[in-house]
């Protein structure tokens, strides 16, 4: 399931919300901030290991 989780979020092409917000939260990791956002199919775990990314939003009121 997490393989193809994965090639989904990387060539897939979502039309609901969860779906292209797991999308959005994973390329993230790869092109912008890749030393956090590991979580494929959820952030659970990168809440609990401190690994969350910031939000563009948090990171323009530096």
């Amino acid at each position: 399931m997490y393989d193809v989780t994965h090639y989904y979020l990387h060539h897939g092409q979502p039309t609901s919300e969860v779906p292209k917000n797991l999308k959005k939260y994973h390329l993230n990791h790869h092109f912008r901030i890749q030393n956090k956002g590991f979580g494929i199919t959820s952030a659970l775990w990168d809440r609990v290991f401190g690994t969350l990314p910031t939000t563009k939003a948090a990171e323009k009121s530096r």
